[in-house]
């Protein structure tokens, strides 16, 4: 009979075991709220920074359609024609290069030229040479090329035998 007695003695009272429950309940559920506050915060920092990405990639775009748009603007005002016809507004007209009336040269202390020093090697000097962009060894073809090696083969193939 004392083992009842004494089993009874080391029971929780009721009140106890319903505060130990809504303790539990209550700490599961603090956790659980705690999480899902963190889980908001960072889900709102990462929206933000992702509203942000998309605000500046509109002003990059808005910023690049602006560079186009100055760039074209540019060119149509650079552009041969539009120069020329700006040129003639202004007062300027093409030089004859032949005609001694139209132009003067005017000495400058200190320059030395660049190759060209007298009157007589500049009107010697033909004026309507057509200047290519392209270098002259893009503009030969295969065929001329392979002659042109072909040729100087046989030619240093003859004067060495």
């Amino acid at each position: 009979m004392m083992k009842s007695t004494n089993q009874s003695a080391y029971r929780l009272a009721p009140w106890r075991k319903q505060m130990k429950r809504i303790i539990t309940i209550l700490m599961i559920t603090f956790a659980a709220a705690a999480v899902t506050m963190i889980y908001l915060s960072i889900s709102e920092k990462m929206t933000n920074a992702n509203l942000r990405i998309q605000e500046l990639q509109s002003e990059r775009s808005e910023f690049s359609r602006t560079i186009a748009d100055l760039t074209t603007d540019e060119g149509v005002l650079t552009a041969y024609k539009n120069m020329q016809s700006r040129a003639e507004r202004a007062g300027f007209s093409d030089i004859d290069f032949t005609d001694d009336e139209q132009y003067a040269y005017v000495v400058v202390d200190g320059y030395t030229g660049t190759g060209i020093n007298t009157e007589s090697e500049i009107r010697n000097t033909p004026q309507n040479e057509v200047v290519s962009l392209i270098k002259p060894e893009y503009t030969e073809s295969l065929q001329e090329w392979l002659y042109k090696r072909i040729t100087t083969g046989i030619e240093s193939y003859e004067v060495t035998n």
